[in-house]
């Protein structure tokens, strides 16, 4: 006897071929995929934590996270930004370049703010130069993305306008400061500035950065860093320094590091 004959065949639903049938749903389980969960992304950048969630959710699609290096060059003065950045754990350092060619850093951008922020507005371009001050994680988004964001829902400008106005008491208050505070109080604020912003315990800044920042010369750094360091207040090595007595690098920062950490 042909076994092959007996054998029941199998039927196979008219509803593959195209036709409706009535008994699909009783001989074929459908068996959907389980509903994942958007991951939930945790932005560290305070001023982003600070927006509205129909705002951010507008953003997130074209936020993206990238690890900034320590003194990668992002923009030049009077330049458009290609993106505006919103640190995490790096801080963006903003300098004004003389004719002399110094350069005088008059802004640092933690992740309290946003970098860049200011060319969304008015002509694009930024009056003053952008440097990586210390490495570390930062979301950024497409300056031109943003400008076109403002039109399409300008519910936005006022929220996204609302980091401009401490940018700018920022760069006068560092203007103050560059003009009449000694350069020992000037590192002890810088340091600190960039400690609360980056919220390391070691700093990854060099003695050339640190003299680039407060316009003076590095021989002229490395004796004052010298005193900070013999009086307990730091240690540093080889690209690091590490704040060891929070409360005495106080005492040495000028007045400005009270009204700089509010801004923060």
């Amino acid at each position: 006897m042909n076994t092959i004959n007996t054998l029941p065949v199998p039927r196979i639903a008219k509803a593959l071929y195209g036709e409706r049938t009535h008994y699909l749903p009783d001989k074929l389980r459908i068996v959907w995929p389980p509903r994942q969960p958007k991951p939930v992304i945790n932005r560290t950048n305070l001023f982003l934590r600070s927006l509205p969630a129909g705002c951010l959710a507008k953003l997130e699609g074209y936020l993206r996270t990238v690890n900034l290096d320590r003194e990668q060059y992002l923009w030049g003065q009077d330049e458009k930004p290609e993106y505006v950045y919103f640190p995490e754990t790096a801080v963006i350092s903003d300098f004004r370049t003389l004719e002399d060619g110094r350069m005088v850093e008059v802004a640092l951008t933690g992740r309290e703010r946003a970098a860049g922020m200011a060319s969304v507005f008015g002509s694009g371009r930024s009056p003053n130069s952008a440097q990586v001050a210390h490495a570390g994680s930062s979301a950024r988004i497409e300056r031109e993305v943003l400008v076109k964001m403002t039109r399409v829902y300008p519910e936005m400008i006022p929220l996204l306008l609302a980091d401009v106005g401490p940018y700018i008491d920022v760069v006068s208050q560092r203007s103050v400061c560059n003009t009449y505070h000694d350069v020992k109080q000037r590192l002890a604020t810088w340091l600190l500035m960039i400690q609360d912003r980056s919220h390391m315990e070691i700093l990854n800044v060099t003695h050339e950065q640190m003299a680039r920042a407060l316009g003076i010369l590095r021989p002229s750094l490395t004796c004052i860093a010298l005193q900070l360091r013999q009086n307990g207040s730091i240690q540093y090595g080889r690209g690091e320094v590490v704040v060891l007595d929070r409360h005495l690098l106080e005492s040495v920062a000028c007045t400005c590091y009270r009204r700089l950490s509010t801004v923060y």
